[in-house]
């Protein structure tokens, strides 16, 4: 007996331990709606110890205008005890203890007690469950909000790619109205049937005829290639017309985490394209005249070039200059002079054949590669027809021009198989029509090959430059624009030769480069700059004076060139903040992808880098925003003409609003009087240099000078 009286009370324990754990409320009352007993968790949520509840009526748990109601219900649930789990009716309202309300749901079950009924009542707190309903329903009006107001083209689709809902953009870049494709038209039937045809295509290694809604899964296969920003396709408008787009394709996926559909997202970029076109053509032709400019016709040269091996033709170069055309930009102003040159370009350009490209390098110069030109005979032909035709009349505005120009012819593989000889040889041969009285045509001979023969003694002098002291640095300052102080100095090379005197860095630079010599050349330059921009800022008290050094592409990408650069500036002491290295836009622009990685690297050292020339390079902003720059250095050719053209003035405040836009600064080289360096402060540029400021002088006499110019200023 007495163990069957532990067992029992065991039993209870354990039934008072699971109700008591439960994670809702349970109460049991009376038929008369007494509480009789409830689990913690009820007291936690009405805010009652468990002794206040016991003994009290259930109306305690109910708001006070609920009460009439709730009685009527419960005597109704007395006569027919039908029991009624949670979540079975309709939320209901409860009452804590301090008068505050909370939703619950409610869950009923009578059990018989000696003849009499009580019920044993489940009570869930709603509150969470309608904040996350609310919460979602929230959510989901924000992301239909988000889809309708969304600048791009939203459209979903079933399995089969049938479209079952698309956003108002879609309606406005497809030129329909949803009605009109909801339901009835699958996505590929708004994409370029063509296009898809070949991809698909392309994807199955399969002829396919015609693209259709079969296609569908092939569709979904190729676009799902895409990463991150997607693929370009073209859609189909209403009428018929085409306009690409950026499209993103995803699977849309049910509860289950599998896939019902599918979600194209597209971006109409059409501005893109045409921008990009736009920029593309502007790299590569000359804005004035809308011919090829060098970038091009370097590109189309050294193609003919390369078929000379293959098929044994011929190519010819034919290097254009107008004779004395710096008059009329002197007498009759620039605008004259440019419309002057756009119709020459025309003239050439409709007098040569259609395989033939006619570029302008710059100024009045223009270039001809003639692909499959037979023979020089063929070149000198045609070159005699060039000139007949530019020695017809031009008017512009009120004037009538009659244009000469001379002109120099070279020969693949008769002269030259490499573009680099061949423009320099076409160019001789355009200086010795000129030497010979301008208004005529000269083929390369080897009577100006003797040029050449200058070069190699030029360059055998070179290799003995350094060890004999021949070479010696001047600087030229740069100059804050708006406050006057010199912020840098800029090493220029010259060479003192024993027996031919002072020769012009344009005469031995690009022997150096061609050679390889520009290596020690240049690290001999930076050494010697780092050892005398040391004595200057002592000197002078500068220790901030930058020191700007030009180097080639060739010294860039040349192996040793970083641990040169590091040693140098060791044994200098040279900080590497203070030292900026100066690269021409034309030499840049040829090596891009050699030199970039350099730069980068420079960059980290804490080597600033600076574009020289800029303006006369053509070259690309997309490459622009990618070099490692702080500094653009307007080339002369412009700074000398903003006073007299104002499409030169144009460019220039342009480069110095991109710039800016940039996050770069802009140095003006060239500057030669007050009013350039007057509008230049208007316009904001940062730096100059030029004659008006110093001219380029040896170290003492830059210190000499510099002395003297701060004496002015005390006084």
């Amino acid at each position: 007996m007495k163990q069957n009286e532990t067992g029992l009370s065991e039993m209870r324990s354990m039934v008072h331990g699971i109700v008591d754990s439960m994670p809702f409320a349970m109460l049991l009352t009376d038929q008369d709606g007494i509480i009789i007993y409830t689990n913690t968790y009820a007291s936690r949520l009405f805010g009652y110890e468990l002794a206040q509840l016991h003994g009290q009526s259930v109306d305690v748990l109910i708001p006070s205008r609920s009460r009439p109601r709730h009685e009527g219900m419960r005597r109704s649930f007395m006569d027919n005890p039908v029991s009624r789990v949670m979540g079975a009716s309709r939320e209901v309202r409860g009452r804590r203890k301090d008068g505050s309300e909370l939703a619950v749901e409610v869950g009923l079950n009578a059990l018989p007690v000696d003849g009499a009924t009580w019920v044993m009542v489940s009570i869930y707190d709603a509150s969470a469950r309608r904040q996350a309903q609310n919460e979602a329903a929230k959510a989901q009006h924000l992301a239909q909000a988000m889809i309708e107001a969304a600048p791009f083209s939203i459209i979903a689709t079933d399995l089969s790619g049938t479209i079952v809902s698309m956003n108002p953009t879609s309606e406005k870049m497809l030129w329909h109205k949803a009605a009109d494709l909801v339901g009835r038209v699958n996505l590929l039937q708004i994409h370029d049937g063509e296009e898809i045809r070949l991809r698909i295509q392309e994807l199955s290694h399969a002829q396919v005829d015609n693209a259709g809604p079969q296609d569908f899964s092939l569709f979904v296969a190729y676009a799902s290639h895409a990463r991150g920003s997607g693929q370009e396709w073209m859609y189909v408008r209403r009428d018929g017309s085409k306009f690409p787009v950026q499209l993103t394709l995803s699977a849309l996926k049910d509860a289950n985490e599998g896939v019902s559909g599918f979600l194209a997202m597209a971006f109409d970029i059409s501005e893109r394209k045409r921008a990009d076109e736009y920029i593309q053509h502007i790299a590569h032709h000359d804005i004035l005249t809308g011919l090829p400019n060098r970038v091009l016709m370097q590109d189309r040269l050294d193609t003919a070039l390369r078929r000379i091996s293959r098929y044994g033709n011929s190519v010819g170069v034919l290097l254009i200059d107008l004779d004395n055309f710096k008059r009329i930009n002197d007498s009759l102003g620039h605008h004259i002079g440019d419309h002057l040159l756009a119709q020459v370009a025309e003239r050439l350009r409709k007098a040569v054949r259609e395989s033939d490209t006619v570029a302008r390098l710059g100024g009045d110069e223009f270039i001809v590669v003639l692909p499959d030109i037979g023979s020089l005979d063929n070149a000198r032909r045609l070159a005699t027809k060039l000139l007949a035709r530019l020695g017809m009349p031009i008017r512009v505005n009120e004037y009538e021009f009659r244009i000469t120009a001379s002109l120099g012819i070279s020969l693949a593989p008769d002269h030259a198989t490499d573009s680099a000889a061949l423009m320099m040889y076409a160019d001789m041969a355009m200086y010795e029509a000129k030497r010979r009285g301008r208004s005529q045509c000269q083929a390369f001979s080897q009577e100006m090959a003797q040029r050449v023969a200058r070069h190699h003694e030029l360059e055998q002098a070179l290799e003995t430059a350094i060890d004999r002291d021949q070479f010696w640095l001047a600087y030229q300052p740069q100059y804050d624009v708006a406050t006057g102080k010199v912020v840098a100095l800029e090493a220029l090379l010259r060479w003192q030769h024993p027996v031919w005197g002072s020769v012009g860095p344009d005469q031995f630079i690009p022997i150096a480069e061609s050679s390889g010599l520009i290596v020690p050349i240049g690290a001999w330059v930076m050494r010697r700059a780092c050892e005398e921009i040391g004595q200057v800022r002592e000197v002078l008290g500068e220790p901030e004076l930058r020191i700007a050094i030009n180097v080639s592409p060739h010294q860039l990408i040349h192996e040793d060139f970083l641990a040169s650069l590091n040693d140098i500036l060791q044994e200098s002491g040279a900080d590497p903040r203070l030292i900026e290295l100066e690269i021409t836009e034309t030499s840049l622009m040829d090596s891009v992808e050699d030199v970039l990685p350099i730069l980068a690297q420079l960059r980290e050292r804490g080597v600033s880098i600076a574009i020289d020339d800029f303006g006369t390079g053509f070259s690309s902003l997309s490459y622009l925003i990618r070099f490692p720059v702080q500094r653009l250095k307007i080339d002369r050719v412009f700074i000398s003409e903003i006073e007299q053209a104002d499409s030169q003035a144009t460019v220039v405040s342009a480069i110095i609003a991109m710039a800016h836009k940039l996050g770069l600064e802009v140095l003006a080289e060239g500057v030669e009087t007050q009013r350039q360096h007057h509008w230049l402060q208007r316009q904001k540029c940062d730096q100059a240099q030029g004659f008006l400021l110093g001219r380029p002088m040896s170290c003492a006499d830059l210190i000499d000078c510099l002395q003297v110019q701060r004496s002015l200023r005390l006084n």
